[in-house]
This record gives C-alpha cells, sequence and structure tokens, in this order.
C-alpha cells in the first residue's frame, strides 16, 4: 500500500539541488483505466541502471495498491511502449524530512519541462493528515493531476 501526497512546486530557486541524492528516470505507461496503472521505469542513479514494472490499483483517498517488481533490461526493453501516452522523463532529488520521511522532488524533461511536483510518501493516513507540508509547495494535486493523467494528454501548464 502507497499512501502519498502530491504537491506542484512553483519555485525550486531557494534549494542547491546538489546536496542531495538525484535519480534520472523515465516511466513509460503500458495501460491505464480508472482502476489500474501498469507502467514500465528505468532509473539512473550513480551511474547504475535498474528497471521495474508497476502495477497500481485501487486508488483511496491517498492511498493505491502498489505491486512493483525490479526486472531485467532485457524484460524492459520487452515490455512494448504505448504509442498513446506520453512517455514522461525527470530528475528526482531525494530530500529528507521530518519523522524520517522523504520528500520526492520531480523535475520533469521533454512535454513537461520545468513542471516541477513535491511527493512525500507516509506510513498511514493519519499520518499524512497530520504532518505539516514545507512553505515551499504550492497547490497540492493528490486528487487531481496524476502521472498517468500527464502520460495520456498533454496537460497545459494553466491546469496545473
Amino acid at each position: 500500500m502507497e499512501i502519498e501526497k502530491k504537491f506542484l512546486v512553483k519555485d525550486i530557486s531557494h534549494i542547491d539541488l546538489s546536496n542531495y541524492n538525484k535519480i534520472e528516470m523515465v516511466q513509460d505507461y503500458l495501460y491505464i483505466d480508472k482502476l489500474t496503472i501498469v507502467r514500465k521505469r528505468k532509473c539512473i542513479k550513480n551511474n547504475k541502471t535498474t528497471y521495474t514494472y508497476t502495477i497500481k490499483t485501487d486508488k483511496k483517498n491517498l492511498s493505491v495498491n502498489e505491486i512493483e517488481k525490479e526486472i531485467t533490461e532485457a524484460e524492459y526493453n520487452s515490455l512494448p511502449t504505448n504509442p498513446s501516452y506520453n512517455s514522461l522523463s525527470k530528475t528526482r532529488y531525494i530530500i529528507p524530512y521530518i519523522e524520517n520521511l522523504k520528500i520526492e522532488l520531480d523535475v520533469f524533461h521533454g512535454i513537461y519541462d520545468g513542471i516541477v511536483f513535491a511527493e512525500i510518501e507516509f506510513n498511514s493516513e493519519k499520518q499524512a493528515n497530520s504532518i505539516p507540508v514545507p512553505e515551499w509547495f504550492d497547490k497540492e494535486l493528490s486528487h487531481t493531476i496524476t502521472n498517468s493523467d500527464m502520460a495520456m494528454r498533454k496537460i497545459e501548464i494553466e491546469e496545473f
């Protein structure tokens, strides 16, 4: 079970991103409907490349069932990219936060160049509803725009 909140971040100029671990990511969506999301992801961290296959189902409030499996490069390459969906490219910065939580700051590239999201994954919905978020977070997107929405169509900045 994944429990997270997502926010739009309009200004990161005050953050020295070189202080944080970063991961280069490309994710392609293989299938999307109202109940299920299936994607593959390629991650490069410290010159090491990993590949994952993920299925997300049953989104409720802030939680979603998530099954994620590390796969080989050959398995990744054998999964066909769905031309109906946009490929998403981003750099993820891992920023330590309170109570051993972390902020995943995603800076998008390509068709969403310049869009920045911040996500915090929580241990429970109670924790998610009780811990304050940083003041530099802008609009909450947890119940509105998702990465799969961005994959299905080109979303204009005004929609955020």
